[in-house]
């Protein structure tokens, strides 16, 4: 056997994906259609809106069996920062901060954040556990 023969063997296994678009990177679906690989396992879709399951489809269009949502929960919690500012468009914070007491970093967020005009609980901008 040569190497294209074990290719034809090989599974790809991805955390999420696959983008159709170009950013900081190419396109990936476009050279896994031109390989041999004919099994794809991916984790998570990608939430990101112009992703919108496009790759997924023109995998399976070009015959390429594709699993989805293996281990969602936890590529999902793996991703949250990813996955936070792709949805919401913010960065993802977290901080750990003593209940009671006076914690610097907890005046200032109450000072910059409870301004008349932006009125947010803290606890609300600061996931943890989960993509929100």
């Amino acid at each position: 056997m040569d190497h294209a023969d074990y290719m034809k063997l090989a599974n790809l296994c991805v955390t999420f994906k696959t983008c159709v678009h170009v950013g900081n990177t190419p396109a990936c679906t476009e050279k896994i259609i031109a390989s041999v690989i004919r099994d794809i396992f991916i984790e998570s879709k990608d939430p990101n809106p112009s992703v919108n399951g496009n790759g997924i489809r023109l995998l399976r269009t070009a015959g390429i069996k594709v699993i989805t949502d293996l281990c969602k929960k936890e590529a999902d919690v793996s991703n949250r920062a990813f996955f936070h500012f792709i949805l919401l468009q913010n960065p993802f914070l977290a901080t750990r901060l003593p209940h009671g007491g006076k914690n610097p970093l907890q005046l200032i967020l109450n000072r910059h954040l409870r301004t008349p005009k932006v009125a947010i609980p803290i606890h609300t901008l600061l996931p943890i556990g989960g993509v929100s």
